[in-house]
């Protein structure tokens, strides 16, 4: 019974928030990962949802996720920083920082273009942090705002 009270708080805060906030929007992104892999080919696309919202004239902050990776961001200008988490499929989790800048095509379309610093990640996930480190990426993505 609790549970189903949490939900419903939950929702109804989402809910009221999205309305009186104004400039809070959601994004739908195409990513491209470590898009300078080995085999030089372009990676399969991930779907990203998240939301964005204007907090000041030309300032921007969001979360975004594809399942694996989360992602919090403050966008200024061209700008971008992000930090969050990854999984390795282990059911490990590390954090993620990424750096990089926006460029808006159209009026609510943008390109993407993130540095992405994976040293504290585990890729074997067997000796613990900081012996294996994942490689660090570039990846581009194409970010439509609703």
């Amino acid at each position: 019974m609790k549970l189903k009270s949490l939900s419903k708080l939950i929702i109804s805060m989402v809910v009221l928030s999205t309305m009186y906030a104004g400039t809070v929007a959601p994004t739908l992104t195409s990513r491209f990962n470590n898009i300078l892999g080995a085999n030089n080919a372009l990676p399969a696309p991930s779907v990203v949802l998240g939301l964005e919202a204007e907090v000041s004239e030309g300032v921007y902050v969001g979360l975004d996720t594809d399942g694996l990776q989360n992602r919090m961001y403050v966008q200024l200008g061209f700008g971008t920083f992000g930090m969050g988490t990854i999984e390795n499929g282990g059911g490990d989790v590390y954090p993620q920082f990424s750096i990089g800048g926006s460029f808006t095509a159209f009026d609510r379309f943008s390109v993407n273009l993130e540095y992405l610093l994976n040293q504290l990640t585990d890729a074997d996930g067997s000796a613990g942090p900081n012996t294996d480190p994942s490689e660090d990426q570039l990846r581009i993505g194409l970010t439509v705002k609703f």
